[in-house]
């Protein structure tokens, strides 16, 4: 009896620590990730402010700086709009990985469950 209760406790330390090895490494890919797309957006804005300061040192007139803001503008817009959306992607995604993590938790424990009977306890 003793040694079967070692053994269940042994086995589920060793599939919760699988599980929790597993949630470790979706939230290490998450931020990964999540990293690459801040990086992406300093990027985007340190370039962004290359141009803008280029502009306003290379514009011949007021026009010249209005077209070019214009312009800034958009581009900027759109670089953060796409990153945005790999975010979301990624936050997305994430979250499908952590729902099928919990799912094949709540699989594997209701199989281990099922395997053995709860065994009844007697009065002494």
């Amino acid at each position: 009896m003793q040694n079967e209760l070692i053994q269940e406790w042994s086995k589920l330390g060793k599939t919760t620590s699988e599980a929790l090895k597993e949630l470790g490494d979706i939230n290490a890919k998450l931020i990964e990730r999540l990293t690459e797309q801040q990086l992406a957006l300093i990027n985007a804005t340190v370039e962004g402010s290359a141009k803008q300061t280029r502009l306003l040192t290379e514009a011949k007139g007021i026009q010249d700086v209005i077209s070019g803001q214009a312009n800034l503008t958009a581009d900027y817009s759109q670089k953060v709009f796409a990153i945005a959306r790999r975010t979301a992607d990624l936050l997305n995604q994430s979250r499908q990985d952590i729902t099928a993590w919990v799912e094949k938790g709540m699989k594997t424990a209701g199989s281990e469950g099922a395997k053995k009977p709860a065994t009844p306890k007697t009065s002494a």
